[in-house]
């Protein structure tokens, strides 16, 4: 009994990452949602507004005009809406890879996330409070998958 407990264990720490990264990118359209929607709002992952601002002042006046969320001044990414359209995400050996493959990218990237010093904000990635509400919806799945490979065997 123990040692099959013990190996139950063993797949689980063996098998928990890759499980909540899987569980992660089937909720993908739901993250990339948040991750626009904070952009929308000027917003980085970290809270942070996205600088530097808007340089025209009168493009800048346009954008809250015609409905723009971000404070005024402050780009939101969002021009003809193909850099939010081609947003995707994917596992990799890190978690899960928020990104977008449109041409712009790069640039954007290079830009308004500040690469050298990931803790000031980047363009892709969410919040603390969209980190909180994905980890909500996720942990009753996860919890669920844990216990079942915890009691295999014992039925």
């Amino acid at each position: 009994m123990f040692a099959q407990l013990r190996e139950n264990v063993e797949t689980i720490i063996d098998e928990i990452t890759p499980l909540i990264v899987a569980k992660m990118n089937q909720s993908g359209a739901e993250i990339i949602d948040m991750n626009t929607e904070q952009l929308s709002k000027g917003q980085l992952d970290n809270g942070s507004l996205i600088t530097p601002d808007l340089a025209n002042d009168e493009y800048a006046k346009l954008k809250k005009q015609t409905g723009g969320k971000a404070p005024k001044g402050t780009p939101d990414l969002k021009n003809t809406g193909d850099f939010y359209s081609a947003f995707y995400t994917k596992e990799d050996k890190e978690g899960l890879l928020i990104s977008s493959s449109d041409e712009k990218t790069d640039k954007l990237e290079k830009k308004y996330s500040n690469i050298r010093s990931p803790k000031e904000g980047q363009i892709f990635g969410l919040n603390d409070e969209n980190k909180t509400k994905i980890a909500n919806e996720l942990t009753p799945e996860i919890n669920e998958e844990i216990t079942t490979i915890f009691l295999r065997g014992f039925a």
